[in-house]
This record gives C-alpha cells, sequence and structure tokens, in this order.
C-alpha cells in the first residue's frame, strides 16, 4: 500500500477500522475542469479508482456518492444518487450518512489524489463524542476531508429543507473539532489538495514526477 510521506520506502500496514465508512462526494458538476473530475486519468487508471484504491485500507466501507451512479459501475462499490437535485457537497454528505450504516464516517471528495490514510486515522482518534471532526490547513477549516457521526444526518436533513447548503453554515450547528495541521508533515497536507481546473491537474502532475517518481519538472 502506497502512502505518501508514510515512511522511507512508502509503505506501511494499516488496520482497517471497522466502524468506518469512508463516503466518496462525485456528485461535482466538474464544469471548471470542463470533463468529469472523477474519470480523469491518474498514472493509467481513473481518478475516482485511485481515490477508492487509497481507502480501502482504512476503511471497512466505501461508498460513493454521485448524480449519476451507473458511470460507475466498473468500481465494484456501492454507488448512491444524491437524495437533493440541488449540487451542493452538502447533498452528498447528506446522502452518504442516509446510506451508511456506520457510526463514523469520513467524507472525501473525488478530485482528491493524494490521501494520506495516516491523516485519516489521526481524525478518527480525535472524534471523542464530536459530531464532526476536521482538520485546519492554512485555507481554514477543509470540511470536505472530515469524519462525520451518522447522527450528524438530521441536521443536515433539515438545512437542505430549509434550502441551506452551505456546508461551513450546516457546520455551525454541529459540535466540531478542528484538528491543527502544524505539526503535519508537508506530504500529509497534500491530502487535502483537491482539482478543479486543468491548471490543478498538471500542477497535480507535476508534483507526482517531481515528489515521487524522481522526474524533472
Amino acid at each position: 500500500m502506497l502512502v505518501h510521506g508514510s515512511s522511507n520506502d512508502g509503505k506501511r500496514v494499516m488496520k482497517q477500522i471497522c466502524d468506518l465508512t469512508a463516503i466518496v462526494l462525485a456528485g461535482g458538476k466538474s464544469s471548471r475542469m470542463g470533463q468529469n473530475k472523477a474519470l480523469l486519468d491518474w498514472h493509467g487508471k481513473h481518478l475516482i479508482r485511485h481515490v477508492v484504491d487509497q481507502l480501502r485500507p482504512v476503511a471497512k466501507k466505501v461508498i460513493l456518492v454521485a448524480k449519476k451512479p451507473n458511470d460507475f459501475g466498473f468500481l465494484g462499490v456501492p454507488c448512491f444518487k444524491d437524495l437533493n437535485p440541488a449540487s451542493s457537497p452538502a447533498v452528498g454528505i447528506t446522502t452518504g450518512l442516509f446510506y451508511s450504516s456506520t457510526e463514523f464516517n469520513f467524507i472525501l471528495g473525488c478530485d482528491a489524489p493524494f490521501l494520506n490514510v495516516v491523516t485519516v486515522k489521526r481524525l478518527y482518534d480525535a472524534r471523542e463524542d464530536y459530531d464532526v471532526v476536521v482538520p485546519a490547513s492554512d485555507h481554514g477549516i477543509e470540511p470536505l476531508f472530515g469524519i462525520y457521526r451518522k447522527r450528524c444526518l438530521a441536521v443536515l436533513e433539515e438545512h437542505l429543507h430549509r434550502g441551506i447548503f452551505a456546508v461551513r453554515q450546516i457546520l455551525k450547528d454541529l459540535r466540531i473539532k478542528v484538528l491543527p495541521t502544524d505539526s503535519w508533515t508537508q506530504e500529509e497536507k497534500m491530502s487535502f489538495f483537491n482539482m478543479n481546473t486543468l491548471a490543478e491537474y498538471d500542477s497535480a502532475q507535476r508534483y507526482i514526477q517531481r515528489r515521487f517518481l524522481n522526474y524533472p519538472g
């Protein structure tokens, strides 16, 4: 299992968390990318396949949430259609929690290629009795990279019913623990990196070449 920045040889064995479901959000419009981000090529495989493969060692279950579930049948994991037609990550989180059978759930977008599973375990270990545990990056909290308890579902549903779709606004009505990342390595912080444009996609490819494949560029 490749774990970016986890050790000198890049390998680490990690035990799956039995009461954790990884929920991958793949329902965005990808309007700035100009094509479906989830189906971008990532070193010989679809990006969504890469993300799912990265999650398997840490989460007992992996599910997908998408506007068009049939597009992802090739993955061999449960894929559920958004319960609300609105295009918002809050809809994806709500749908994922609705279908999840575990108390704890890790939320991640389909456009995050540099997941370090050590960071998932770190968030999980900090859960205590909080509803949500999210890290704080240089850009603020990362609500699409966090642990959400199943009980968050009622609050999310209520806000969607009221027409409130901003995740950060919804989080104000939940008990949140924000985990500082000052001591995290740069590779661990890259877990938050996501790709919304072709320029960011190209940047990610160059990062892989420089950091992990030892290519010039």
